[in-house]
């Protein structure tokens, strides 16, 4: 008897705890938010202010909140719309609670009414922008819970996809989803970390990705590229209208309307919302665009503190037409259990003092207190107002004493990503207990039909990976891949289809290579690299082996190399014209521009970056060189008035550039060197911020004059490239080169020092790095020189005034070509190019000058410059 009454009295027990639980599970409040018009308002805010904690309602304007049982503040938010709150007693069960929001009431100021004062909005955003760095550095730290809901779809293609697309299962209703739920944390001052605690995810979200949105600031200069209304430059280019203020909850609200002076890339529209007094944001709904992706952000903050705002609600609509294709993505996310340490230092509450209003005023506050280097927070000490002016100077001098302390001077961004073990083996039970936001009918049915598609693609997956494991197929000799033959090693060959091409030297020839690669561990890996190429013309066989061993971790990555056998190479080893360029300018336009050499050679080599922000390669090379002549004449096209040049190039110094056998040894030294480098870390891995530093170099080449070499030269050269945005999407960039081949006792053409000619109506090289008309050959030299380069990518210049051909994506450059040398008479070229021409090309005008003087002009064909700046 006494086992029977312990035995029921665990069960008592039991029933008694999953009748708790399921009380806790399924008591809270649900139902819908509208409008006095009956309108459901998609993705209304609703904030528990007690349990700092939030959610969203749907696009139908439903929501479901699951509460314990207790009393609840609730604060119910949407843009334009007067904020609401209610105390709400939730009992054991869910209870219907409809809510009904009605427009705000905007009242003006009388300033903004009169013409003969400036707008308000002026001053409002005067002072916000000079908060926004005391806003960044508010917080020493804050967690929170981030909740993302995404989906995109495919709204149009092109009409000869569409029928294969439809085969595929994608229409018009959706073709991607995702949620996820994510713990992040912030540290000050630029230390992210996020630990993915489950995801969800079918079909591709085409780096459409809200999340460096979500895990940053709006408080930057510039959000994702695009210069912030709240930039310390915003006034260079928006235009601010001041619409009206509103009270929330004891706050002032004011409205501003933020207009770019001219419209285009990688600046906002819309309107802006700023509390009085903190100055802080309160919400905004923006947009924005760049090479014709726009983007729709709406972002509702609330008071975590009496003096800190911090987010709870973004949402994001990214909508693109390119080639023809439709496409729109949007995403949700919501953020909740908020905790949050303000900084200490800066935890005063004053008023601040705009001088351009209040210049009297302002004057004696300044005149009364400096601020201090050394202590600038004790400026903050017994004051109550502050300029605009003495607030930037207290936290720049702040910031720099705390950069100065800092192990971490030129990192700046620090991120953590932790996805755990069982993020997305998440069962659909779970997701509906812990899901914030309820799914529509439209979002299940698209689950269940992207699940089973996601079904398929993995069986389609397994089945291709178990052909890549296969042997050899006859026709992969032809068409190449690349194929796994273990967990070391790995083998990839070229498509030898690619390799068939053509030159006045070889005539049609083709080339087979391949690529062998044996891990040895995760950071060092061995190469065999074999090549073989057959000239049909002049009946020759080439080819060569290189072995290369790679070792050492990122950013202290080395290699050493050897490389030998019996190959051909042109003049210029930078291989200023392309074999499928000089393909076509041979065949179709009856123009040899390629000038090619044989040499036997062995090379050996090893390069290292030595730090952070040093690198250096040394080589030395073993050859025998011959020079080669032209064997065919064939081309499609037989132009009366053209014939086929001599592989032995025109140049003006040397004249003759014919050369014979002779055996040469030539060793080559280059350092390169970026003084103020920065860096981002990612889970620990250092990575390089591109532009973010000039890069100097030195090379010194050498001819070493033996029994074996009869060469003897030496030449050094200082270089100097940087690359820098300048505000709102335009680009300048500079490469400058000045060296001089100080002993020239015994030299061939091929050691001369040559430049990167064009003479092909394609220009496939680096655009700041190359001439657009330059001969290939004509001023090399084995003198003094100097090779500058200026490329400004312009966002407005001439046609991009029109705002229909900036929303187009095209963009415009202007560019500056000089090359000195005792006989190129002050070579310069003068340029102008329509660029992102279907988000892929370039066209260029180019005019090209001798001292003062026009020698030539011409077009130019050239893949976008947006492709390599970005």
């Amino acid at each position: 008897m006494k086992i029977n009454s312990l035995n029921g009295g665990i069960l008592f027990f039991y029933f008694l705890l999953i009748a708790s639980v399921s009380a806790a599970q399924t008591s809270g409040i649900e139902g819908y938010i509208s409008n006095e018009q009956g309108e459901k308002l998609g993705f209304a805010t609703i904030y528990i202010r007690n349990i700092e904690s939030g959610t969203t309602t749907n696009s139908e304007g439903y929501f479901q909140v699951k509460l314990n049982p207790g009393k609840y503040d609730i604060v119910f938010q949407y843009l334009g719309y007067q904020t609401l709150v209610k105390f709400i007693q939730v009992e054991n069960q869910f209870q219907e609670l409809n809510i009904i929001l009605s427009p705000i009431s905007y009242e003006l100021s009388e300033v903004s009414v009169r013409a003969d004062k400036e707008d308000p909005a002026y001053t409002i955003m005067r002072k916000a922008i000079a908060k926004s760095d005391y806003h960044r550095q508010q917080l020493n730290s804050y967690s929170a819970r981030v909740y993302i809901k995404g989906s995109g779809r495919l709204l149009d293609s092109p009409f000869f996809l569409r029928k294969r697309i439809a085969k595929e299962g994608i229409d018009s209703t959706t073709a991607f989803t995702s949620e996820s739920i994510t713990d992040i944390e912030y540290i000050r001052p630029n230390t992210y970390k996020q630990n993915v605690i489950s995801i969800r995810s079918s079909g591709n979200d085409n780096n459409t990705s809200p999340n460096e949105f979500i895990f940053g600031s709006f408080y930057e200069p510039k959000i994702n590229d695009a210069i912030s209304p709240l930039s310390p430059r915003a006034f260079a280019y928006y235009r601010f209208k001041y619409m009206g203020s509103f009270v929330d909850r004891g706050y002032t609200i004011n409205m501003i309307k933020v207009i770019p002076k001219s419209k285009g890339d990688n600046l906002f529209s819309g309107d802006l919302f700023i509390t009085d007094d903190l100055y802080s944001i309160y919400s905004f709904d923006l947009s924005t665009q760049t090479y014709g992706i726009n983007l729709n952000l709406k972002l509702i903050y609330g008071p975590v503190n009496e003096k800190v705002w911090m987010p709870i609600n973004y949402q994001f609509k990214f909508e693109a037409s390119i080639m023809g294709f439709d496409v729109v993505y949007d995403y949700l996310a919501v953020v909740s259990d908020y905790k949050i340490e303000i900084n200490p230092d800066l935890d005063h509450h004053f008023e601040l003092i705009d001088e351009n209003i209040e210049a009297d005023k302002a004057e004696d506050l300044e005149s009364k207190k400096e601020v201090a280097k050394e202590n600038p927070l004790d400026a903050f000490n017994g004051e109550e107002e502050l300029t605009r002016k003495q607030l930037n100077k207290i936290v720049k001098e702040y910031e720099k004493q705390e950069l100065a302390e800092s192990n971490s001077k030129n990192i700046t961004l620090i991120t953590d990503l932790k996805i755990d073990s069982l993020a997305s083996k998440k069962d659909p039970d779970y997701w509906n207990s812990v899901r914030p936001v309820p799914l529509t009918n439209f979002e299940v049915n698209g689950y269940q039909k992207l699940d089973s598609i996601a079904e398929v693609d993995k069986k389609e997956a397994m089945k291709d990976s178990l052909k890549n494991n296969k042997e050899f197929q006859w026709f992969d000799i032809f068409l190449g891949g690349g194929y796994s033959l273990g967990k070391k090693h790995h083998l990839k060959i070229d498509n030898m289809l690619g390799q068939i091409n053509y030159n006045t030297v070889d005539g049609f020839y083709f080339g087979y290579k391949m690529a062998y690669d044996y891990s040895l561990s995760d950071k060092n890996k061995l190469s065999f690299i074999p090549k073989v190429r057959y000239a049909t013309s002049r009946k020759a066989w080439t080819g060569g082996l290189k072995i290369d061993y790679g070792f050492g971790k990122a950013l202290r990555r080395g290699n050493v190399f050897i490389d030998g056998g019996r190959f051909t190479s042109q003049i210029n080893g930078d291989d200023p014209i392309s074999e499928y360029n000089n393909v076509f300018t041979t065949l179709v336009l009856k123009q040899n521009f390629m000038k090619i050499y044989e040499k036997n050679y062995i090379l050996a080599g090893f390069q290292k970056q030595i730090s952070d922000k040093v690198d250096f390669k040394i080589q030395s090379e073993l050859s025998e060189r011959r020079s080669l002549k032209n064997t065919s004449d064939f081309t499609f096209f037989n132009w009366d008035n053209r014939e086929f040049g001599s592989n032995n190039p025109n140049n003006i110094e040397m004249g003759d550039t014919d050369f014979p056998v002779n055996q040469a040894w030539i060793s080559e030294f280059e350092i390169n060197y970026r003084p103020w480098l920065k860096f981002t870390i990612k889970n620990g891995k250092k990575k390089v911020v591109e532009n973010s530093s000039p890069e100097f170099g030195l090379s010194y080449v050498k001819g070493i004059a033996t029994d074996f070499s009869i060469i003897d030269f030496d030449r050094l050269q200082l270089s100097y490239k940087q690359k820098i945005k300048v505000g709102a999407g335009s680009v300048l960039s500079l490469n400058v080169k000045i060296g001089s081949t100080f002993n020239n006792s015994n030299m061939t053409f091929v050691d001369y020092e040559h430049f990167m000619g064009n003479r092909s109506p394609f220009e496939t090289n680096d655009p700041v790095a190359s001439y657009r008309l330059l001969p290939y050959y004509d001023y090399s030299t084995n003198d003094e020189y100097l090779v500058g380069h200026l490329h400004y990518h312009f966002r407005k210049f001439l046609l991009t005034q029109i705002a229909l051909v900036r929303f187009a994506g095209l963009g415009e450059n202007l560019f500056v070509n000089y090359l000195g040398t005792n006989n190129s008479g002050n070579y310069t070229e003068l340029g102008y190019g329509i660029d992102n021409i279907f988000r892929i090309f370039r066209i260029e005008g180019i005019l090209s000058f001798q001292d003062g003087k026009f020698i030539d002009s011409g077009l130019r064909i050239g893949i976008s410059t947006v492709i390599d700046f970005n």
